[in-house]
Parts: structure tokens; sequence; C-alpha cells
């Protein structure tokens, strides 16, 4: 394959977490959507494979090194790392964390060949110890061509908001789906037109939201629902 590969961080099969499952499907969607690019995996030290570099050894102060240096040689078209808290923290013989520090040198040592982009999702459930680790991002890649995008509720804005001067902020406000979006949404999910009074009470029911338009409009699809109705939703979606 003479493409650029991409380069997948994170745990990795056999070992049993959803992080793990995650990236061992997307990397076989990836090479079934395009063939001729290698989709490469940076693992800990306990992921199996073929084309898997077991290289992330968290007993190691400077874990991130040897994960730099490989990716800077299989130069790469783009790197995606997942991450959940804590999955890349080293903790010294008496159980201290180093709150993140080497994570953020690896993504210093990306962002100096490539640009990054970092997708915090949910940021609203983040506790101080997350936001102090954002600020901190902000701060070591100011310099670099860094994107931050974060998702989250109006409610973050009153515990935590990026810098302002240094950085450009861009915050885009998305308001709740209306009646025609509804119907957009819903006749693409069930794969027929969805009848006005199934729209206005998929509008009543969801408050316009996106997530809840799709849960209800699933039980729309089903065959029996017309004989159903409503009142048999699952009490969750009720």
């Amino acid at each position: 394959m003479s493409q650029s590969p991409i380069i997948m961080i994170s745990s990795y099969p056999p070992r049993l977490c959803g992080i793990a499952t995650f990236v061992e499907e997307a990397r076989e969607f990836i090479q079934k959507a395009d063939p001729e690019r290698e989709v490469l995996v940076i693992s800990h030290t306990d992921g199996r494979g073929d084309g898997v570099f077991p290289l992330i050894d968290m007993s190691r102060r400077d874990w991130w090194k040897p994960v730099a240096e490989k990716i800077r040689s299989l130069r790469p078209y783009a790197v995606h790392l997942e991450h959940e808290y804590g999955l890349y923290e080293y903790r010294d013989p008496r159980g201290v964390g180093d709150h993140n520090e080497g994570f953020l040198t690896l993504l210093e040592a990306i962002a100096h060949h490539q640009p990054l982009v970092l997708l915090l999702v949910d940021l609203q459930w983040a506790d101080e110890v997350v936001l102090d680790f954002v600020d901190r991002a902000l701060a070591r890649l100011g310099d670099e061509p860094f994107l931050l995008v974060v998702t989250a509720r109006p409610d973050l804005w009153e515990r935590w908001q990026a810098p302002r001067g240094r950085h450009n902020v861009l915050e885009l406000n998305l308001d709740p789906l209306d009646v025609s979006a509804i119907r957009e949404l819903t006749r693409a999910l069930i794969k027929r037109e969805p009848t006005d009074d199934e729209v206005a009470l998929l509008y009543e029911r969801s408050g316009g939201n996106p997530l809840f338009v799709e849960e209800l409009a699933s039980f729309l699809g089903e065959p029996t629902a017309h004989k159903q109705g409503w009142a048999a939703l699952p009490a969750t979606l009720q």
C-alpha cells in the first residue's frame, strides 16, 4: 500500500473495554471503505494483532516518547487518538498520577508535525480535574495548529469558558428542532412519510431534542407501532 496510513492510538483487544472494541470495529470499517490505505494501531502493551504496535507502557513516565517516535516514522495521513480520562495517566510507585502530563506532551508532539483537533463531548459533566486539563491543553497547544471542539449544555458556561484574547472562540447555539425538521428527520429514520399526528406527537414528546426524536421514531418504525399506539411506548420514552 503506497498511501500514508491512518494511525489509531487506543487500548485494543484482547483487552476487554468499550474503547478497545470501538477501535477494532472502526478500523475494520475504515479498511473496508478504503482498502488501499493501511489502518495501524498503537496500543497499550497488551494489544495484539497484525498492524498493532503495543508501545504504550504506562509503567514508564515517558511512555509517550516511543509513541511519538513511531508516529513520526510512519508519516501518517491522520492520527486518531481515543481517550478516556485515566487511560493515559502515569502513576508513580506511590500511586500519585501525573494529571495527564504525558498525554499533553504527546499531543504537543503530534501537533508539531500536523494539525490537531481535540473533541470533548458533553463537557457539562466534567469535574474540575477535567476542566483543568482543558485549560492546560489550551495553554500548551496555543502556538500549534490546534482546534478544540466542545459540545456542552449552556450551564457549562457558569463554571468554565474558553479564555478570550489568545484564542479565537466561536460559539454555536443549537435550537430545538422545529416541526418541519422533525418531519424530515423522522422520514429519514422510518423510511416512510410520517403522518401529521405522528409528527405532532414527536414534537410534543421530544421537545425538539434530536436524540429523543430518534428514540421515539425507532418505535414508529416497528411493524406493530400503528396497532399498539403511543401508550405502548417503553416507560423511558413516554
